[in-house]
């Protein structure tokens, strides 16, 4: 249910005016990492991923995508 919520709250920020630009999803994805480190921790959970594109978009809203889906 959160995670559907988030997604929905992703959708309506794309609504706005917001500039897409060439974005590393590597980069947004090791930012979302950071930001949720104590929680990874605590849980001894593990995160793998493999290369990521750059892709068209907004590295702020990639990074609340990864952490919502993380």
């Amino acid at each position: 249910r959160q995670l559907i919520n988030d997604l929905l709250d992703y959708s309506r920020l794309q609504t706005r005016s917001v500039s897409l630009t060439a974005t590393s999803a590597g980069k947004a994805l090791d930012v979302a990492l950071l930001n949720l480190a104590a929680s990874i921790a605590e849980r001894n959970a593990q995160v793998f991923a493999g290369d990521m594109p750059t892709v068209m978009g907004n590295e702020g809203q990639l990074v609340r995508v990864f952490q919502n889906l993380i």
